[in-house]
Formats: C-alpha cells, sequence, structure tokens
C-alpha cells in the first residue's frame, strides 16, 4: 500500500515537472527568466517528492500498528477459551494437572488450591474471583478474567457432605470423608478456618450473604466479614431446591 501510494505520487509528480518544464520553455516570457523558473519548479518537485516519501513512512507506521492491534484482538480472540473439565473412571474429583478440580457429578471446575485468596470481604471476595486467571495460583488451565466465580449457595449444598466436618467434603472416591480415608485432589483443605463465601445474597437482608462453615452448615452473616474465597468456573449439571 505505501509504495504504491509513493509510486503513483512520484509519477504524477514528474509529471508535472516535465509538463511544466516544457510550457516554461515554449512560453512568451524573456529568456533569461525561464531557468530561474525551471529551478522553481525542480524545487517544488524535490518538495514534493520528499512530502510522499514522508507519508509513505507515516502509512507504514499506521499498517505497522494496524499489525500489532489484529494480533492483540486475536490474542483476546472470543474463540480462546479454558481448559475444558477433565475426568477419570474411579473419582468424583479429578485433578487436571492444570490447577483445577472437575467434580465429575455437578460439572463444576474448582480452583484446586482452595486457600490462594482471600480471606476478603464479600464485595472484594467476588472481584477476586471475578480477575482469577492462568498465571495465578498455580492455574496454567488458558482461563481469562471473568471466567471465574463463587460459588452459589446450592452449589456449595450440593459440595458438603453431612456427617464430615473440617472439611465436610467426601474425598476423591466418596469412600469416606475427606479427613479419614484416601487423598484428595484439593490444595490447602487441612486448613482450620474453612469459612467460605457463597455468591448468593440474602434476598430479605442485602447487607448479609450466605456462606458454609467448617461444619456444613449454611450460614449467613454481615458482607463486611472477612471470609475465605474459592472460585469455581463452569455451570452446574444439577442443583437443589432452596428457597432463600
Amino acid at each position: 500500500m505505501r509504495r504504491r501510494i509513493a509510486t503513483a505520487a512520484v509519477v504524477s509528480a514528474l509529471s508535472l515537472y516535465v509538463g511544466a518544464r516544457a510550457l516554461a520553455q515554449n512560453s512568451a516570457d524573456p529568456p533569461a527568466s525561464i531557468p530561474e523558473k525551471i529551478r522553481a519548479l525542480e524545487a517544488t518537485v524535490a518538495a514534493l517528492v520528499t512530502t510522499v516519501t514522508n507519508l509513505g513512512s507515516t502509512v507504514e507506521g499506521v499498517e505497522n500498528r494496524t499489525d500489532n492491534l489484529e494480533a492483540r484482538i486475536g490474542e483476546i480472540s472470543p474463540q480462546a477459551k479454558a481448559a475444558p473439565p477433565c475426568f477419570d473412571n474411579t473419582n468424583r474429583y479429578v485433578n487436571c494437572e492444570n490447577g483445577t478440580v472437575t467434580d465429575q457429578v455437578f460439572g463444576l471446575i474448582w480452583l484446586r488450591d482452595s486457600t490462594c485468596l482471600g480471606p476478603a470481604d464479600y464485595a472484594t471476595a467476588n472481584a477476586l474471583a471475578a480477575a482469577l486467571a492462568d498465571g495465578q495460583c498455580g492455574l496454567t488451565d488458558g482461563s481469562r478474567p471473568g471466567d471465574w466465580r463463587l460459588p452459589m449457595l446450592e452449589e456449595w449444598q450440593a459440595m458438603v457432605v453431612g456427617g464430615c466436618v473440617v472439611p465436610p467434603l467426601w474425598n476423591d472416591a466418596m469412600t469416606d470423608c475427606y479427613r479419614f480415608i484416601g487423598g484428595s485432589s484439593f490444595l490447602g483443605l487441612g486448613a482450620g478456618n474453612f469459612n467460605y463465601w457463597s455468591s448468593t445474597t440474602n434476598r430479605y437482608t442485602l447487607a448479609n450473604a450466605f456462606y458454609v462453615d467448617p461444619f456444613g452448615h449454611m450460614l449467613e452473616g454481615p458482607k463486611r466479614d472477612a471470609l475465605r474465597v474459592w472460585p469455581v468456573r463452569g455451570t452446574s449439571r444439577e442443583k437443589t431446591s432452596s428457597d432463600y
């Protein structure tokens, strides 16, 4: 593009110069003034060529910036998606080896490191979850800001296990409570503080939101409280009914 513009402009300038020189030589002006007019034309053409050259450089710069912009758009293309769930034939919870764990029963993808974020108040907890992306908290899953969120209350209800405490979760194979027999793909669950926010606000008391405690109870508390943050992504295949 730049070469086409520059070439066309230079050809036009030279054609103008040749025509103008012939006109000057054939004019009725005194012969002594003709060389002066030709020199003036030459200076004008030289200035025009310089202008065209500079224009070509400007166009080239615009093209380079356009190429860079297109490359950036390609990097953030909507087609680029985070890694999908992973599966095996034995367990409920499967370590995907990319910083995530898939719940094969309900389809959610959990952050493997349950203690990476927080504690934080409710608004900050939601912001931390929404900002989570590949390269943070051990993630190599290609996720981007906006992929992650806090679990809803009903998703916590599907996660916790009655009779299991600190934490109130199954082991991977659902053969016993997490802390007794069998391993877990999750990290950090041995921590004593298992008060984790849900994303669910109490519809009757908007200053409160629900959370899960170390015994699996679904409680509510002021949003200003600092509780732990354990993000998920994806959508649950099943949900429990709850009126909250």
